[in-house]
């Protein structure tokens, strides 16, 4: 199996079955609010029904700033405690999630 994080309409990262649980869970780790009701809905296929795919494509501006601020630290983390194993699909998310125009919001925060 495979999942994919949807990041907007008609755009998604699809990544192995070990690459996705590793990165959905090391990002939802670094939530400050993880049970906040936008993330809790984002995570619902996967969480709730079984399936491989994570939905940010209804988060608002301000959600996705914050999982976006998350991925960040999830990926610092990882890389501190993973070395370079992960190093790939994180860039590729973050090149993903950059392509997404919510991200000009998340750039004018920072």
């Amino acid at each position: 199996m495979a999942g994919t994080i949807l990041i907007s309409e008609g755009a998604g990262l699809p990544l192995s079955s070990a690459s996705f649980d590793h990165l959905v869970e090391e990002i939802r780790l670094s939530m400050a609010n993880p049970a906040d009701a936008e993330f809790a809905n984002a995570y619902r296929p996967y969480d709730h029904e079984g399936m491989m795919f994570v939905d940010l494509r209804e988060l608002s501006v301000e959600a996705f700033s914050a999982f976006v601020a998350a991925t960040r630290s999830a990926a610092h983390t990882c890389a501190q405690s993973h070395g370079t194993a992960f190093e790939g699909v994180w860039s590729d998310l973050a090149q993903a999630l950059a392509k997404d125009p919510r991200f000009l919001g998340v750039e004018q925060a920072v």
